[in-house]
């Protein structure tokens, strides 16, 4: 049941077989009254299992908060619940008290908490009520939190026992390297946590800070998915050194997602920190975002990249957009790349770097040994590729049979129409793809390349 008025929490409608309800009274300027008719309508749902209640932007204070609290307690059944006081002008014992209530739903699985932009740094220790509580995913974005305030999280997150994911969104607080320490220091008591999200993003941690924090991830015993968003945070090569050597000591881990962007890190930052990742043996999902650093700005040489160790790794996103890397750097990461013998899913953005027609070769033949590719995916747009580059990728990269889904960003390099014409001519030849998605930049080139690979034996999805 969906509800997105107040003139909707009159009469329910067989609430006794509503086991999902979605309530939107966001910016409607709700009041304690309207909290008052919220938490009587809920009554009658003695059997809702999933509740979505959207109340951001209304100013409520901490009697309003109580109120709701009091309601959503009613729902004894209660298993999700997704709840967004997002901008509420909300302090530290207004939260503590709606999640004090809200503690009283013994059943609660699932938490969804926005807490965004409000004056909150605390959940309170009253969560650790709910017992069977296993996903909690935390807002507290935009709230001035720093050491001592995310210490203490740290502290009340730690005390759900039977916590198994936990997403905690931190980004623009003032957080620095102490606060991130102990925190995580705390976290890693949840015995059983196997996800774990952390968006850092703006906060001041530093590379001391990123130094600490992965160390402390070695210490989480059942840990096998990781998100880190540590962009605008500064953390520099000697930060990401860190979390490459900490990272290879987490030897269960299966996904690793690192967000980096922005971070000054360079040739040697990477290389380390691809090397760690790959010592993690079981290892199927590896998305790395360095976008916007400063990698080959010294000396391409000196980058390094073995995936060789990832035997059982079947999805890797890599975004170099915005570096300077150039050819040789290209041939190191592609022969890395072709060693993951398992490999199915390929996005690659080399977007905005140095890369001439002979990177755009090594490219293409390196790829061609990746036999179990199934989807490939590379932004090549603002390099310096031209004509015969662009011909030879995409030549080669054909002759990967196995490659089914095939998306090629090649805007913004110097390609004459004549050579997408002749590249559509070998595409038109392929009996293998898909899918296909071909960027060029050039209406009028488009249309003529669209009725030359309509017609492709097996291709049913076609985006130029």
């Amino acid at each position: 049941m969906n509800i997105n008025c107040l003139s909707q929490l009159n009469n329910p409608e067989n609430p006794n077989n509503t086991f999902q309800l979605k309530v939107n009274l966001s910016k409607k300027k709700i009041g304690v009254q309207s909290c008052s008719l919220f938490a009587d309508f809920l009554i009658n749902f003695i059997n809702l299992k999933e509740l979505f209640l959207d109340v951001k932007s209304n100013n409520l204070d901490e009697e309003g908060m109580e109120i709701l609290g009091q309601g959503i307690s009613q729902c004894q059944n209660l298993i999700s619940l997704n709840i967004d006081l997002q901008s509420n002008n909300l302090d530290n014992s207004a939260s503590e008290k709606i999640i004090s209530l809200i503690s009283n739903c013994q059943n609660l699985q699932i938490l969804i908490a926005n807490l965004s932009q409000n004056f909150t740094s605390s959940i309170g220790s009253h969560l650790a009520n709910c017992s069977n509580i296993k996903t909690l995913n935390l807002n507290l974005s935009l709230n001035n939190i720093g050491d001592v305030e995310s210490s203490h999280l740290g502290l009340e997150i730690s005390n759900i026992k039977q916590l198994t994911s936990l997403i905690l969104n931190l980004s623009g607080n003032k957080i620095g390297h102490q606060g991130i320490s102990q925190m995580t220091t705390q976290l890693s008591k949840c015995q059983l946590l196997n996800t774990l999200y952390l968006q850092l993003l703006s906060n001041k941690i530093g590379d001391q800070g990123v130094t600490k924090l992965a160390k402390n991830l070695t210490y989480f015993p059942s840990l096998s998915s990781i998100y880190l968003d540590l962009r605008w945070n500064n953390i520099g090569d000697q930060g990401s050194v860190a979390l490459g050597q900490d990272l290879a000591n987490c030897q269960n881990l299966k996904v690793i997602t690192l967000e980096l962007r922005w971070n000054d890190i360079g040739d040697k930052g990477f290389s380390v920190l691809g090397q760690g990742c790959t010592k993690c043996k079981f290892l199927n999902s590896l998305s790395l975002d360095l976008s916007s650093n400063k990698i080959g700005y010294l000396n391409n040489s000196s980058i390094t990249f073995n995936l060789g160790e990832c035997q059982n790794l079947k999805q890797l996103n890599l975004n170099l957009s915005v570096n300077k890397i150039g050819d040789q750097a290209i041939l190191v990461l592609c022969k890395g790349i072709a060693q993951c013998v398992s490999l199915q899913k390929l996005i690659l953005d080399l977007s905005t770097n140095n890369i001439e027609n002979l990177g755009a070769q090594y490219l293409g033949q390196e790829l061609v040994n990746c036999q179990n590719l199934n989807i490939l995916t590379a932004h090549l747009q603002w390099n310096n590729i031209v004509d015969a580059g662009a011909y030879i990728l995409i030549e080669n990269v054909l002759q990967n049979k196995k490659i089914k889904n095939l998306t090629l960003d090649l805007k913004q390099n110097t390609i004459e129409d004549q050579v997408f014409l002749k590249i559509s001519q070998l595409l038109r030849k392929n009996s293998s793809l898909n899918a296909l998605c071909l960027f060029i930049g050039n209406q009028n080139i488009t249309s003529q390349i669209r009725s030359k690979l309509v017609k492709m034996k097996k291709l049913v999805n076609l985006v130029l």
